[in-house]
């Protein structure tokens, strides 16, 4: 299965503006134990259908969560901190 940490994080490069959408999501998956991932990700897409579908950059951020759109996103020693690099 795919980090759902990483797929909003991948997403908040797209997109900035959504950051504050996703926040919370973030926060709470960190403490999440494995089973209960799927309710999650169920999250991530109704926070999509709300924000994401009339997006300027809604095919890309779909296309990140499809896993048909990659960025390396690098993380630091702490989850709050991060580092990003666009990889072409």
């Amino acid at each position: 299965m795919r980090n759902l940490i990483n797929i909003i994080d991948q997403i908040v490069v797209v997109a900035p503006d959504l950051k504050d959408k996703f926040a919370s999501l973030r926060e709470s998956t960190l403490y999440t134990a494995p089973e209960l991932m799927v309710e999650k990700w169920d999250e991530a897409a109704v926070i999509l259908n709300q924000f994401a579908l009339e997006h300027p950059k809604r095919d890309d951020i779909i296309g990140v969560f499809n896993g048909n759109y990659s960025l390396n996103v690098e993380h630091c020693h702490t989850p709050t901190v991060e580092t990003r690099r666009l990889s072409c």
